[in-house]
């Protein structure tokens, strides 16, 4: 019985806890929308590369 206590403690305290929070990017200083659309764009296909490499 302490034996499935400890196995079922061990998984719960390995897996629960807080989620990893995003982090917040700084506001985006741009001279015109356009600008603004392409630097959001950029920064998404940056992550989404980054997320790729880090899943290999």
């Amino acid at each position: 019985m302490a034996t499935l206590t400890a196995l079922f403690g061990g998984i719960y305290a390995a897996t629960g806890g807080a989620s990893k929070k995003t982090l917040a990017t700084p506001p985006i200083n741009a001279s015109s929308s356009d600008e603004a659309d392409f630097i959001t764009k950029f920064l998404e296909s940056a992550d989404e590369g980054q997320k790729k490499k880090e899943a290999h």
